[in-house]
């Protein structure tokens, strides 16, 4: 009853903090949105345009040339180079406008890495092209490699935590329970491998994941983040609060 209680009083902490309650919301929105990145997306993660390197995004209408309310509508962008400045500009080609729609067909995908499907949450109509946040220097939709990005950047900290709980349970476990000249050999382990510089193992874990393409560099990261963090968890699991 008493921890039925707690449980109780923390969530009514926490619908009472204004900023936590945002906080938590947001956080809900981010994660429901990697989550179907693939529908919410325009585009594949492997859809490239590189004759729409560095296009600007896409503007969107509601208002056409004559001044009155419109259903939202977009160009296409056409490349120029321009003689004078020296550089590739790009202006809206306005002989033909595409409305925007929602559901739209698109490039096919897997819905949640199972169910064929082809349909996206938003688009254009056919021959037209959709760049929320504009195009990078290998012409992909920026928006969509941030969606697709983001899924595994905040995935890592899930999986490392995995990877850190039960290895430093065990490994803080032992080290509280013998003492003494174990607890400080294992726990001056625990500190080295906290001391690994963060950038000299991201490049070696970029020319591991080069070298071998079996090993992707995602699951390297979430070893490395989960034992980085060993030595504080260990900390915790090897005092006398834990170990009696």
């Amino acid at each position: 009853m008493n921890e039925n209680h707690k449980n109780t009083s923390i969530i009514k902490q926490l619908m009472r903090d204004k900023f936590a309650l945002i906080a938590l919301i947001v956080l809900f929105i981010i994660y429901f949105s990697l989550l179907f990145a693939d529908f919410i997306a325009p585009y594949s993660k492997d859809f490239s345009d590189r004759k729409m390197a560095y296009a600007p995004p896409s503007k969107i209408f509601t208002i056409n040339e004559h001044g009155k309310l419109s259903l939202p509508y977009t160009y296409n962008y056409k490349r120029e180079f321009d003689p004078e400045a020296m550089q590739v500009d790009y202006k809206l080609d306005r002989s033909q406008k595409y409305f925007l729609k929602f559901f739209v067909r698109g490039e096919k995908y897997k819905f949640l890495g199972i169910i064929p499907c082809s349909r996206h949450f938003i688009g254009v109509t056919l021959g037209g092209h959709l760049y929320l946040l504009g195009t990078d220097i290998n012409g992909r939709d920026v928006f969509s490699r941030l969606l697709f990005g983001g899924r595994i950047s905040m995935t890592i900290g899930f999986l490392a935590l995995f990877v850190l709980f039960p290895i430093g349970l065990l490994y803080g476990g032992i080290s509280g329970y013998f003492g003494g000249k174990v607890d400080m050999l294992m726990m001056r382990f625990a500190e080295a491998v906290m001391s690994i510089p963060s950038l000299s193992f991201n490049n070696f874990s970029c020319d591991f994941a080069f070298k071998y393409d079996k090993y992707p560099k995602v699951y390297i990261d979430c070893g490395y983040f989960g034992f980085n963090r060993l030595g504080g968890f260990c900390s915790c699991c090897s005092g006398n609060g834990f170990i009696d």
